[in-house]
């Protein structure tokens, strides 16, 4: 599933949307998407800081600065969001591309959303085969697959840990692992209750690994002669 989150000030800006999404609606249920509406700016910023993940943004034009202002903000809490303007003019188009904007519709542009969201699915669908995504009823996060440290098992919980926090998901280690290897190769077990990214490794002595951050584990006796085999072979 895919997460699009919509921002309009005006009555104008929400017919537009409303319209355009009509336009879009079966190409919504093939792509799996989950749009929702936003009238105010602090509430969509509410639900970001409260773990509302968004793929695409689309933000309405007409107070400028207010929503130059809100993209730049979204951008912080979400790095990898594509953010679409949408306005009446070309006037903001450049200032908008230069803050990191995926792409600026005029509004009167007939399909000018509908193309825009259909190239943001295609473009969030490549960035997301790089990343693992924990989704729940609770919360929905996207670990890039190059912060992942290792992983280990606690109680039915597996780990994810990165060089800034842990992220817990409720599944088997062993499930976690079958979907990291179909996200990247760089993941190997080293113990059964732990992953280990090989890009980390800094190095191995007799039954440790040395990883990114002064972190040491260790490794069990079925497992240290394939991996030293990966490791020095991985690129």
């Amino acid at each position: 599933m895919m997460y699009v989150g919509i921002c309009y000030k005006t009555e104008e800006e929400f017919r537009y949307f409303t319209r355009q999404l009509e336009m879009y609606y079966e190409n919504i249920s093939i792509y799996n998407l989950k749009v929702k509406m936003y009238s105010c700016v602090h509430d969509i910023i509410y639900d970001i800081e409260n773990k509302q993940h968004f793929d695409v943004v689309f933000l309405g034009m007409e107070r400028q600065e207010e929503s130059l202002l809100l993209g730049i903000k979204i951008k912080q809490l979400i790095k990898e969001v594509l953010l679409i303007y949408v306005g009446q003019s070309t006037m903001l188009a450049p200032k908008a591309l230069e803050l990191g904007a995926f792409r600026y519709v005029i509004m009167d542009h007939k399909f000018g959303l509908s193309d825009a969201l259909y190239s943001a699915v295609k473009e969030a669908e490549n960035i997301n085969k790089h990343h693992y995504i924990i989704s729940t009823c609770r919360y929905w996060v996207k670990i890039p697959c190059a912060d992942i440290l290792y992983c280990y098992k606690s109680g039915k919980m597996s780990v994810i840990v990165t060089e800034k926090t842990e992220y817990k998901e409720r599944i088997p280690l062993y499930q976690l692992y079958d979907k990291l290897k179909d996200l990247s190769n760089e993941f190997i077990m080293i113990e059964r209750g732990e992953i280990v990214s090989i890009s980390k490794i800094k190095s191995i002595k007799k039954n440790m690994v040395y990883l990114t951050g002064n972190i040491k584990l260790p490794v069990g006796r079925t497992y240290i002669s394939t991996l030293r085999s990966i490791a020095s072979s991985f690129k």
